[in-house]
């Protein structure tokens, strides 16, 4: 392997620029050959020479890694925690809540959050505290006792039953007399 070859060919912008820079500084040849060597002209070297010498170039900028700081805002962390401590709600619920205010959030953002403030991830819900049969189905409102003295004209809503009224004829005082 030519070592030579490996640091003068295929090389980045970068690394042209600082081999250029430091063959100028140890003095590797004139001005014209190491323009030569590297693909730039005479005035090109030196004005990058002038720049770096001035600090007006970086030739190795500082790559920054990653953020630094968390992305979600202080104040909707704060709502998202008093929605957990004031409503109890869950992180799916917080998250459609938020959602509805055209705040939008992922569920696993939510519960990151809700973990480093120290709250316990909630029970899972039944069916019936969802209001869901098993099979995926609107239950219906609980249904309540019918007061006959209230009920005057036979008519309730029901979104799922009817009911029918079997009631003996002697109750609407309509009963047919016997014959002797």
């Amino acid at each position: 392997m030519n070592l030579i070859r490996l640091f003068t060919n295929n090389l980045t912008t970068p690394q042209k620029q600082y081999e250029a820079v430091r063959a100028i500084a140890f003095n590797e040849g004139t001005f014209h050959e190491i323009a030569e060597r590297f693909d730039y002209t005479i005035q090109s070297l030196k004005t990058l020479l002038s720049r770096v010498k001035n600090g007006q170039h970086r030739i190795f900028p500082e790559v920054k890694k990653g953020p630094k700081k968390r992305r979600t805002p202080p104040d909707l962390i704060k709502l998202i925690l008093t929605m957990r401590r004031k409503e109890k709600m869950s992180s799916s619920d917080i998250v459609w809540k938020l959602r509805e205010q055209s705040v939008h959030i992922g569920i696993r953002t939510v519960e990151r959050i809700l973990a480093e403030a120290g709250f316990p991830r909630l029970r899972r819900r039944t069916f019936e505290e969802r209001g869901l049969s098993k099979k995926g189905m609107i239950l219906p409102e609980r249904s309540a006792h019918i007061d006959f003295e209230k009920l005057k004209p036979f008519h309730v809503d029901c979104k799922v039953a009817g009911v029918y009224f079997f009631l003996p004829w002697n109750v609407f005082g309509a009963v047919p007399e016997e014959k002797p």
